[in-house]
């Protein structure tokens, strides 16, 4: 696997583990006193265990607290809103690092193509090794559609990566 596809894989992974969302769920470790924070709801949020309290922060206002009672049909409905909130963040994730990984195979696909015709050209014994003095119209057009495979490559010149 080569760096740029290595850095989307990796990139990919960060957006997944950091949804688009901006909901944060905090509360205090009962163990080791430190204060927790995570995009997922935890486990007891919301629901008949009695577990830490938890804040809810969207776009940093807080949108609930468990320290709050609420009736248990509005307790049932924030939980399942949270939960289904963090499963559609991830399935957003999963979908934007599934389209990078297109559009990575799609380039690498277009440049094996490309690195396919060169190898081919070079293994051609070449006819005449001299060079015109002036160019005709069939060759201008072949060298503009050679810069324009290149141009479509969104290659940096020097080909690297």
């Amino acid at each position: 696997m080569n760096a740029i596809a290595r850095y989307s894989v990796g990139l990919g992974l960060v957006l997944l583990a950091f949804t688009a969302d901006a909901r944060m769920y905090q509360w205090v470790d009962p163990v080791t006193g430190s204060l927790q924070m995570s995009g997922r709801p935890p486990g007891w949020y919301r629901s008949g265990w009695d577990g830490p309290r938890v804040r809810v922060f969207d776009n940093g206002t807080v949108v609930d607290d468990t320290s709050i009672n609420v009736a248990d049909d509005e307790m049932q409905a924030l939980r399942e809103e949270a939960f289904r909130q963090f499963d559609e963040g991830q399935l957003n994730a999963l979908k934007r690092l599934e389209s990078e990984a297109l559009k990575e195979a799609e380039r690498e696909e277009r440049l094996s193509s490309v690195e396919d015709l060169m190898i081919d050209e070079l293994d051609e014994e070449p006819a005449d090794t001299s060079l015109p003095d002036t160019l005709n119209d069939d060759t201008i057009d072949q060298l503009k559609d050679l810069i324009k495979q290149w141009d479509t490559l969104n290659l940096p010149l020097g080909g690297g990566e």
